[in-house]
């Protein structure tokens, strides 16, 4: 019976101590645990805003605002430009968002084009380059209007669309002038449009001997705003009527979806597109590019 008795004391004071073993490894494993799991959250962060883009409808584009772009000397603040949410182009910012206030700072930092090649492109030197706006080349190659000419936002939406690979339909007149011209065929990117498509950009070309005289007497140092407006969110829900109260006048939306009478105002766009064979991503990308001209 002592014999018995004696086990039972052992073995009650073996599981005590196998208690306070456990107890003391479970608190000091605590906090490096935390930490490993801190790593690996950290090494699993999706870079900013993707995270948001997954999430989105697939036909939704979501914007973001950057606080202050850091790319600008000016400290003037420029809203990010939508990006493409499906398509071979998914996740890339739009060529059209591109607004006459921004500057090619933004132009480089949004489109990962380098400063110095947008420099080249517009004939602009580099230490000019980085304040100077796009809607300012229509005011510094002003007198290529008396030849019928133009350059300016919709040339720098024509060049960004066109480097990045990216189909570009004029709706007037646009032109570039020969060394940016010069920079896609080095770059191999005419090589991507069509017969007809390099020939519009050949008889659009400015050589530089046309150019007589740059006004840069007449930019101003402080940033201007070029009429910008906020583009109405265009997504899968959006309706006719809500693109006329954002608005967008009746004959622009029939010339982008190609019709003389407007559709009930309480259709959806996306629904009209599809049952017209359109292609919605098509539709909303002009309408987009009108608020910005």
């Amino acid at each position: 019976m002592s014999f018995i008795t004696s086990l039972l004391r052992s073995g009650v004071a073996l599981v005590a101590i196998l208690c306070l073993a456990f107890t003391f490894s479970a608190c000091s494993s605590s906090q490096p645990a935390m930490e490993d799991a801190s790593i690996s959250q950290a090494g699993n962060a999706e870079p900013p805003g993707q995270g948001l883009m997954r999430n989105q409808p697939e036909d939704e584009v979501a914007t973001e605002d950057c606080d202050e772009d850091p790319s600008t000397s000016q400290g003037t603040t420029a809203s990010e430009p939508l990006r493409y949410t499906t398509g071979p182009f998914e996740g890339q910012p739009m060529p059209t968002y591109i607004k006459g206030s921004y500057t090619f700072a933004n132009i480089s930092n949004f489109y990962g084009i380098p400063l110095n090649t947008l420099a080249e492109a517009f004939m602009v030197p580099l230490d000019r380059a980085e304040t100077l706006q796009s809607g300012d080349l229509k005011i510094l190659y002003q007198e290529l209007l008396s030849m019928g000419k133009e350059l300016g936002n919709s040339s720098v939406v024509m060049f960004v669309s066109l480097y990045k690979g990216i189909p570009y339909e004029p709706h007037e007149p646009t032109f570039l002038l020969e060394p940016g011209v010069q920079i896609l065929e080095s770059a191999g990117m005419l090589d991507l449009l069509s017969a007809q498509e390099l020939q519009y950009v050949r008889e659009h070309t400015i050589l530089p001997d046309e150019i007589t005289n740059v006004h840069w007497d007449t930019i101003s140092d402080e940033p201007q705003e070029y009429g910008d407006r906020t583009p109405p969110l265009i997504n899968a829900n959006t309706t006719f009527q809500q693109l006329i109260d954002a608005g967008i006048p009746e004959e622009v939306i029939l010339e982008v979806i190609g019709a003389t009478t407007m559709p009930a105002l309480d259709t959806v766009l996306r629904d009209y597109c599809v049952l017209n064979k359109i292609q919605f991503s098509h539709v909303r990308e002009e309408l987009i590019f009108y608020f910005n001209q």
